[in-house]
């Protein structure tokens, strides 16, 4: 059993065992008259789409005499590829490139365009570029998501195209969504990523998670034991929102806002002009009719910065918060927050819909059971590199809940389905019957408390620390092997870290990686024999307990 448990004024962890192992036009694709150095015949469906795309761009957009930015990606080395086709036909003259990176200059010099390395007084008529995904409308876009090369720089990329006089992003219309999830990446020096990634945590608008990217193998929250360095001596943080961000451009002043941030990929550029690929043709859209509309937009968002930052400091300028008792290396991931207490504060709940809100709520009240016809029925599942499924666990011989990925943010279920709703469980204790599968592993409740606040409390088996703040109390979990029970006194957690009284339980939110039986909610911790049968765990062999072992964090 894993217990997370205050007694006094400490948050305990008690681990023991069930033991067992706008303006936009749609233009036909034209067929290339040119014979390119890949023929179009060997290119997979999308890149032949990208070839259209490259293709309308320089005819369209490039003319002689031109200082040209050459981006990188697929499309910019189809683009430049033709490009020096124009040149040799003398369909295109004295068109001086400038690239974004030592790969890309290589390319052009194959094809044939004179080259100037950029310096800060260049003068750059247009760049054509790549965008791993784009902003519907603004047309801002992220770049730098996929794994860097040694000779790739996203500063020097951004540097042209922040100067650039014209930009024209390719990108195919799945790239290019309404609201957008997952990575942003920010280059920060080597020898303080940490105190920097720490800095991102007090301030940032989001709800994310962020990972220093590791140069081989899977994903770590730290970067692993080969972390990758840019060429600059940077490391990256791959900063991975598993919600919709609301407006990239309040994203960007906000990482801008932080010293150590050296760079990120987040492109806000006007005027800009994206040429997207359809099954049916090439749609093309320009946001200069937008700027002055998006530019007011951001100013009505950004957050300010000194209430939260006050906030922060008179919570860890206490005593009581300043001293940690766990002897364990510390091994972080970091969740952003709304630091606004504004935002929080006296915010009406009458319209959210409350699941349970007219069920009479008294012993047990159970959410999960992977013995249901339907366990997932009032659950939403995001999986992204991995899986949620029903297997069957060897260990006690029945069907359970596996939620298994290469990235715990991205893989996770979420109670309820319906993001406008809300739990409504007043029960204070929640259990979750969840196996130890030896990898990464997190969880987190979402609270409503009397003062009308969200809190929410995150477990996680890589946190070494337990970490008390405005609205998110982070806890370090340890679990046995083999199946665990993990019991949390929610309206203890809410008085101890926060001094508030515990309301109800608003979502549970359960990452991967792990195996699940059961999650409910009781009104009283009830001992294996109180428990009715079929909220007990049942093994086919003896059970055997090991003793409890001791974690605790000071909070309060």
């Amino acid at each position: 059993m894993a217990l997370i448990h205050p007694s006094t004024s400490y948050l305990n962890l008690r681990t023991h065992t069930h033991f067992t192992h706008q303006k936009s036009a749609t233009l036909n694709r034209s067929r290339p008259n040119f014979r390119p150095l890949i023929a179009r015949s060997s290119l997979n469906h999308t890149n032949v789409l990208l070839f259209d795309a490259a293709k309308h761009t320089v005819d369209t957009y490039l003319q002689s005499g031109m200082v040209v930015g050459l981006g990188s990606g697929t499309a910019s080395s189809l683009a430049i590829e033709y490009l020096g086709y124009k040149l040799r036909v003398g369909l295109l003259k004295d068109i001086v490139g400038i690239p974004t990176s030592a790969r890309i200059a290589s390319e052009a010099e194959k094809a044939g365009i004179p080259l100037h390395q950029y310096q800060d007084s260049s003068q750059i008529d247009l760049t054509f570029n790549d965008a791993d995904i784009m902003e519907e409308g603004s047309l801002h876009v992220v770049i730098g998501r996929r794994r860097l090369q040694g000779e790739e720089s996203i500063i020097e990329e951004k540097k042209i195209l922040d100067v650039t006089e014209n930009l024209v992003v390719m990108v195919t219309e799945k790239q290019y969504k309404t609201a957008i999830e997952g990575s942003i990446p920010v280059l920060v020096k080597s020898v303080s990523w940490m105190d920097t990634a720490e800095e991102i945590d007090d301030l940032f608008v989001g709800d994310a998670e962020v990972w220093r990217r590791p140069s081989m193998g899977h994903a770590d929250p730290t970067g692993g034991n080969f972390p990758l360095v840019t060429s600059e001596g940077h490391n990256v943080l791959d900063v991975i929102f598993t919600s919709p961000i609301p407006n990239l451009a309040e994203v960007a002043t906000l990482l801008n806002s932080i010293d150590g941030v050296a760079c990120h990929g987040i492109v806000t550029k006007a005027p800009c002009t994206a040429v997207i690929t359809t099954e049916s043709g090439l749609r093309v859209i320009d946001n200069s009719n937008m700027v002055s509309h998006l530019l007011s937009r951001s100013r009505l968002r950004v957050l300010s910065r000194s209430p939260a930052s006050d906030f922060r400091r008179r919570w860890w300028q206490t005593d009581e918060l300043s001293t940690t008792i766990l002897n364990v290396v510390t091994v972080s991931a970091f969740r952003y927050i709304r630091r606004n207490p504004n935002l929080f504060v006296n915010r009406s709940f009458e319209s959210i819909v409350q699941m349970f809100k007219n069920t009479f709520q008294s012993g047990f009240l159970s959410i999960l059971y992977s013995l249901g016809s339907k366990p997932l029925q009032i659950w939403d599942k995001e999986v992204v590199n991995g899986q949620v499924k029903r297997i069957h666990d060897e260990d006690i011989q029945s069907n359970i809940l596996e939620i298994v990925g290469t990235n715990i943010p991205s893989t996770y279920i979420t109670c309820p389905a319906d993001p406008a709703a809300t739990l409504g469980i007043k029960l204070p204790f929640l259990v979750m019957i969840v196996k130890n599968v030896n990898k990464y592993f997190t969880f987190e409740i979402q609270v409503l408390d009397d003062k009308n606040v969200r809190r929410r409390f995150r477990a996680s088996n890589y946190q070494a620390m337990t970490r008390v703040k405005p609205f998110i109390c982070t806890m370090p979990l340890r679990m046995d092997e083999g199946w665990n029970q993990i019991q949390l006194n929610l309206s203890d957690l809410t008085r101890r870290a926060y001094g508030t009284n515990y309301v109800e339980t608003l979502r549970v939110q359960v990452h991967a990686n792990c195996r699940l039986r059961r999650i409910y909610f009781s009104d009283r911790l009830y001992s294996e024999e109180e428990l009715p049968p079929e909220f007990r765990l049942y093994l086919p062999m003896q059970v055997t307990f090991t003793s409890y072992t001791h974690m605790t964090s000071l909070i309060s």
